[in-house]
């Protein structure tokens, strides 16, 4: 049987930049290299939070890249707010405050009228594409990545229309109607059944699941025809063959990414404050990317503003860099009703970095059962600062004794190498082909 032509039809793509385009920028990468037919489907011009344009030169030049126009709700937004640039903002703000009677009334309209996402206008433009360009003597798969939970209608658009005769792969990042910022939202009750409506009927429909940690397997896997688990992960080619640089004076404490208002988790800066009291001249806390006003002020809250580095948005392989040139990485998860189910994409970058990690969460979580496998420590609740403290001090003792970094040894993170899990997810398409 001849190979299937693989869709990949994704919102997030380069220039944007996070853990929804690294995801499918690597698949994409090492399908092309294992010998897969590979074609994407994404907009041309999108709303991204984040821009790096140095992932644009991992695209692999033969593979077919097909780019739609959209409709985009939050470009409309942000042009009557008056905001430019490349990185568009692209939420409705901090939805657990007060806010602006422009924000309330975009947040009603968004949350009503655009469901189940803002990417919502992408749909008709990516389904007419799709619709014209798919080849049926051909065997074709089409794996639609969310969030945006809206790209999953455009493959159940595409499976009502031919059936069979394509196979549809629904691949998902995050929970949808259970994601933690939907009970924020000021939806009516009409546009949460619709939701859930939404959910079922793509779920019922696609051929196949594919989500990213067990527990959204347990979530979905009454409601899907089967469930496979294939993570995010780790890419050899972004690390050095050099070793971490060498130990500095301070003791660097690392966040790289997103620390929105979200991570509303006072104890654990009290528990790190607690844990370092009395070497805090000696370490430095170095935050690469956003972090939201309120936690800033538990920082403040806690003493710790004075030894903190905020930092801008820089490009993965300096964010990598980064990672490794550090002697404490911080992994917390948001409190949420489902945050035991939330795995953040970089904890597999953290892993390889091989440098400490503190995870704050749940410890029967999906993202605890990974550092454990890999044999790191157990994740620490986010309300238990005494616990926190404890780490922190067994964590800073192993550094004053050293003479260069504290590392991992361990090759434990291998099985979640990008090129193992693309051959992983290979063989799971050729197996619904």
């Amino acid at each position: 049987m001849a190979k299937p032509i693989v869709w990949i039809i994704t919102y997030y793509w380069p220039p944007g930049s996070g853990p929804g385009v690294q995801r499918w920028l690597k698949f994409v990468k090492y399908f092309d290299e294992l010998g897969a037919d590979v074609r994407v489907v994404t907009v041309r011009n999108g709303t991204y939070p984040m821009i790096d344009e140095s992932l644009s030169v991992e695209i692999p030049t033969s593979i077919s890249i097909l780019k739609t126009k959209t409709f985009e709700i939050y470009r409309l937004f942000n042009v009557i707010r008056g905001r430019k640039g490349k990185a568009t903002e692209v939420g409705l703000g901090d939805l657990t405050k007060k806010q602006s009677l422009f924000t309330k009334l975009a947040n009603q309209i968004r949350s009503n009228y655009f469901i189940p996402d803002g990417r919502v206008g992408w749909r008709r433009y990516a389904r007419k594409a799709l619709l014209k360009e798919i080849n049926l003597e051909e065997s074709n798969v089409m794996i639609t990545t969310g969030p945006p939970q809206s790209t999953h209608l455009i493959g159940l658009d595409i499976k009502k229309h031919l059936g069979d005769r394509v196979k549809w792969i629904m691949d998902m990042r995050d929970p949808w109607v259970n994601i933690y910022y939907n009970k924020h939202l000021q939806r009516s009750k009409s546009a949460q059944q619709k939701d859930q409506r939404l959910e079922d009927e793509s779920l019922g429909t696609a051929d196949s699941l594919v989500v990213v940690n067990n527990g959204l397997r347990e979530e979905f896997s009454s409601r899907a025809k089967q469930v496979e688990v294939i993570t995010n992960g780790w890419d050899a080619e972004d690390f050095p063959a050099s070793v971490a640089s060498a130990k500095e004076d301070k003791f660097v404490v690392r966040f790289t990414g997103n620390l929105g208002n979200s991570y509303d988790i006072p104890d654990v800066w009290k528990g790190i404050a607690e844990g370092l009291k009395g070497h805090l001249d000696r370490v430095e806390f170095r935050f690469t990317g956003h972090v939201g006003e309120l936690v800033k002020q538990h920082i403040e809250q806690f003493g710790l503003s004075q030894y903190c580095v905020f930092e801008d948005f820089v490009p993965h392989q300096e964010a990598v860099k980064r990672m490794i040139d550090a002697d404490l990485l911080l992994l917390p998860i948001p409190p949420s009703e489902n945050m035991g189910r939330i795995v953040p994409g970089k904890v597999f970058e953290y892993l390889a970095s091989s440098t400490p990690i503190l995870g704050i969460g749940p410890s029967d979580s999906a993202a605890s059962e990974i550092l454990v496998a890999c044999n790191r420590d157990t994740m620490v609740s986010h309300r238990k600062a005494n616990l926190i403290a404890e780490r922190c001090k067994e964590i800073f003792s192993q550094w004053e004794k050293t003479a260069s970094r504290v590392k991992h040894e361990g090759d434990e993170h291998l099985v979640y190498s990008r090129k193992a899990l693309s051959e992983r997810y290979l063989k799971h398409i050729e197996a619904i082909a």
